[in-house]
């Protein structure tokens, strides 16, 4: 953000900074007290949308995924169906518009005292800028910027489409479910759910009619999340099961692996619940000894569920009541059975309740009730050999079936996983995990890594648990530390990176390097030359410090910038490109939303002054002139400063230290040394919308070669001091003068509303 500030030159001047006092005033905001319990009132906006434009494969299942989505928040969920928007089919318009409406309603429903709470889902189509809607896009700045101005005290958004990782880059009432109201009721703030990565296609399947990650989401929000088994799934138990399964369909398909994030900004008590498995009418039990991957289906062959059951613990499933077609494979034997749930009568199914059949017989696609779809995605698993040798992946002990190893040894190797030391002298290659450590003189790769990797390249393709060390380090997500001359991280961070270069996506620790680069949101610290974050909620410190489109904690360095800022900024240069809240310490500051003003004022003795102040709400650098006679001579002085502005309106008051200085002027036989320190006190009045009148005293510390006073009268100079070159003089003195408020943009927009 560029700003340009007039600064008044009535003579030749030459380069000047000098020192300056500076006293601040703080506002402190009355703690907040605790708030009566209030009714609690869930909304949600779901929305499906097949079409994403003409250069877009239409998608089948969109819609679809919304609908299934929507049932299972009325069911389990805690919306009332009058609480629900559904829109399905949606463009561009369509989305502002739902927007628009469910805003009202939120508002309607606070402005009675409900505790409001929102969840927002999208199933469709986008891409790294944003949502496409048939030929147009909904960036994910809107996006965010909308969840996170709607008038809810918690707010959760899930987003099922491609590159979705780039976002975390009514009258009357009915009771509502008593999950509502327990820990979760004291949680408040904004929760982001992605189907893939940043860089990661979603996908659909026929298979499981709708796309893997809702279809895992509403499976899990059923009560295949439910990983503590008391009743509720909770948010964390969603996304932790959901990413699970989705990662497991999807890492043999033809677009790889697809790894959902999450953005969780929620605080409070308790975990926030998204359904209660208590509360439902119908119900399917499974029993401790039912053990293997369960599909459930309707009676029209749609899947309804799948869970990966694989402890001896009971699961409750919420469903609607109907006929279902179950399936259980246990990899040993599969079994297939129907039954039918009624109300407020729950089935419980155990080892005995279903008929084994055999494999053979669901080969075929049927209709749709067949469980061919069942048996897909099944992965043998690997061989163990405690020890491999091998010179390549072909002259190897392991051969080529899938093998897990506790040792290897290789000149150039290749394993399916590793649970121990793998050693190469050139490279190592491990398509699943390492828990251990990889060492090799040039490169080591794996599927996900908790351990450590030492080579002049470590790549952890998924999840790193550990510690990476070399030239080049890249993790997909990253648990632990990268020390290296370049650190790269694609999606979530959390740990410690050190290098010339450091890069990552989302990140929760610290980055210390020549330039820090953080392109989603960060929580930590940065620290280096340069750095940068789309999302700061942290410190940065630096030469020049870059916070994207939130900017939440400190900021210190010589230049430091933002756009939507929440916090201090310390340096030369603070600039807030948006909306500024909190404290700006810097000679020049600059807020969107902050002071603009052109002044005049006339000081002692006879000194006339124009100056413009600049800056936020609350503080402000002041740059300008000053012309005063004194004798024969006339000075001829720079004005430099800084202040803080406290508003009462229509009365404000200022406290400020300004530095008058004349430069020297090579053609004038005037000697150069000629300055004035001032500390300010002002009270202002505001006349008109735009027009201000202000009075004040001051302190004033002269030092010059050409004048011993600028004192009105000789009673108000405390201390004089003649030398043979400097006189030095501290005086009180008077000054009265008028500035303009001018309304450009969002600047004085905070005019007419106290601030302390």
């Amino acid at each position: 953000m560029k700003s340009e500030t007039a600064i008044f030159r009535p003579g030749t001047f030459q380069s000047l900074i000098a020192g300056s006092i500076l006293l601040m005033l703080f506002y402190i905001t009355p703690p907040a007290t605790a708030e009566d319990e209030v009714p609690i009132r869930r909304f949600a906006m779901v929305v499906g949308a097949n079409n994403g434009g003409a250069e877009r494969a239409t998608l089948r299942y969109a819609d679809t995924d919304a609908a299934a989505f929507a049932n299972v928040l009325v069911q389990l969920g805690g919306v009332q169906k009058k609480d629900l928007l559904l829109i399905t089919n949606a463009g561009r318009q369509d989305l502002v518009n739902g927007f628009t409406r469910i805003t009202r309603m939120l508002k309607a429903s606070r402005s009675r005292g409900d505790r409001t709470e929102l969840i927002f889902y999208y199933s469709g189509h986008s891409d790294e800028l944003g949502l496409l809607l048939e030929n147009e896009v909904y960036t994910y700045r809107e996006m965010r910027h909308q969840i996170n101005t709607l008038p809810a005290r918690v707010r959760v958004g899930i987003l099922d489409s491609c590159a979705s990782g780039a976002l975390v880059r009514v009258k009357g009432g009915v009771r509502t479910a008593p999950f509502l109201v327990d820990a979760s009721a004291e949680v408040e703030g904004v929760a982001i759910l992605t189907s893939s990565a940043a860089d990661e296609v979603a996908q659909e399947s026929d298979k499981v009619g709708g796309s893997y990650f809702t279809h895992f989401l509403v499976s899990g929000m059923r009560g295949a999340a439910d990983a503590d088994r008391d009743g509720r799934v909770t948010l964390n138990e969603s996304y932790a099961y959901a990413f699970d399964e989705t990662l497991h369909r999807t890492t043999d398909t033809q677009a790889g692996a697809q790894h959902p994030n999450y953005d969780f900004r929620l605080a409070g008590a308790g975990d926030f619940v998204l359904t209660d498995l208590r509360t439902t009418e119908a119900a399917i039990i499974f029993a401790p000894e039912v053990l293997g991957r369960i599909y459930v289906r309707d009676s029209k062959g749609n899947l309804v569920a799948e869970i990966n059951k694989s402890s001896n613990r009971p699961i409750r499933l919420g469903v609607q009541p109907g006929k279902y077609i179950i399936t259980i494979d246990s990899k040993s034997e599969l079994r297939r059975g129907k039954t039918t749930v009624g109300r407020n009568r729950p089935v419980r199914i155990n080892g005995d309740s279903l008929q084994r059949i055999s494999r053979g017989a669901t080969v075929a696609r049927g209709d749709g009730a067949s469980g061919a779809a069942e048996l897909d995605n099944t992965e043998a698993a690997p061989g163990y050999r405690p020890v491999a040798v091998g010179f390549a992946p072909q002259l190897s002990t392991n051969g080529r079936a899938p093998t897990r190893n506790s040792f290897a040894l290789n000149f150039f190797g290749k394993g399916h996983s590793l649970d121990g030391l793998e050693i190469g002298a050139f490279v190592n290659v491990r398509t699943h995990h390492v828990n251990g450590m990889q060492t090799s003189g040039f490169v080591n790769r794996a599927g996900s890594l908790r351990g450590a990797q030492f080579s002049l390249v470590n790549v952890s393709i998924h999840q790193t648990a550990g510690y990476q060390a070399g030239l080049v380090n890249t993790s997909h997500t990253t648990i632990g530390m990268q020390n290296g001359l370049v650190n790269i991280n694609g999606d979530t961070f959390t740990g410690y990176q050190a290098g010339l270069v450091n890069v990552t996506a989302d990140m929760q620790g610290a980055q210390h390097g020549l330039v820090n680069i953080q392109s989603g949101d960060m929580k930590g610290w940065q620290a280096g030359l340069i750095n940068y974050s789309a999302s700061l909620d942290g410190w940065q410190t630096g030469l020049v410090n870059l916070g994207g489109f939130v900017t939440r904690g400190v900021q210190m360095g010589l230049v430091n910038a933002g756009e939507a800022t929440t916090g201090l900024q310390i340096g030369l240069v603070n600039i807030a490109k948006g909306e500024f809240k909190g404290l700006q310490l810097g000679l020049v500051n600059y807020a969107g939303d902050g002071i603009f003003a052109p002044t005049a004022w006339v000081s002692d003795p006879g000194a006339l002054n124009m100056g413009l102040k600049v800056g936020s709400r609350y503080t402000y650098g002041i740059f300008g002139s000053s012309l005063a006679e004194w004798g024969a001579h006339a000075f001829e002085s720079a004005i430099f400063g800084i202040g803080v502005h406290l508003e009462f309106h229509p009365v404000w008051t200022e406290i400020d230290a300004i530095y008058e200085w004349k430069p020297g002027d090579s053609g004038s036989d005037m000697p150069d040394t000629d300055a004035i320190a001032r500390l300010r006190s002002s009270v202002g009045y505001r006349l008109y919308d735009q027009v201000s009148v202000y009075a004040g005293i001051s302190l004033n510390n002269l030092i010059s070669e050409n004048r011993d006073s600028v004192a009105i009268s000789p009673g108000l100079s405390f201390i004089r001091h003649h030398g043979e070159k400097l006189d030095y003089e501290l005086s009180l003195g008077m000054f009265v003068g008028i500035q303009w408020e001018p309304k450009w943009g969002q600047h004085n927009s905070w005019r007419g509303k106290k601030t302390s």
